[in-house]
């Protein structure tokens, strides 16, 4: 048996062999952080109520500070869960936000994107008017802090950005 710390002459020209295969990788300087894939959250009925740990009092959700829209946009902050309510009726849109903001809460998630759409130049969206209004009711206020508009790459006027309170459960 040889000394481990030396590799036998098979083992080197094996070992020189596979090192002139390997090609370089190219870093772009400046180059984001690849963003995991946020996961799509498909809402049901309920079979029982979740047990959360809601705030009984809190301060009415307002936009984000700049320092968390900031570390969304760079990437720093990674989207936990996405709701996409294209299709939805202004009451089944409604339900499935209470749903949606609930479930994210009690999942821990603190980043969750909300896509209602830009409508057209002839009809505005109405899930992108009421979404504002939505959020600041009894049944969603206490989960969320603040909420901003989308940046581009993520859906821009048509999505909205809300950043759900921390669950201590």
């Amino acid at each position: 048996m040889t000394n481990s710390k030396h590799l036998s002459e098979n083992d080197l020209l094996l070992w020189l062999n596979e090192v002139c295969t390997v090609k370089k990788l190219t870093i772009k300087k400046n180059s984001k952080a690849t963003q995991p894939v946020a996961k799509k959250i498909v809402i049901r009925e309920p079979e029982s109520k979740l047990e959360l740990n809601v705030p009984k009092t809190y301060i009415a959700p307002t936009n984000l500070d700049f320092k968390i829209s900031r570390k969304i946009n760079r990437g720093q902050i990674f989207i936990d869960a996405k709701l996409d309510l294209h299709g939805f009726t202004e009451m089944q849109a409604f339900d499935a936000l209470q749903a949606f903001v609930q479930k994210s809460f009690a999942s821990s998630h603190r980043l969750v994107i909300v896509i209602t759409g830009k409508g057209s130049k002839e009809s505005p969206s109405v899930l992108k008017n009421k979404l504002p209004t939505w959020i600041h009711t009894d049944s969603i206020a206490p989960f969320i802090i603040g909420f901003s508009q989308a940046s581009r790459t993520h859906g821009g006027e048509g999505a909205l950005y809300l950043y759900l309170r921390k669950n201590k459960w």
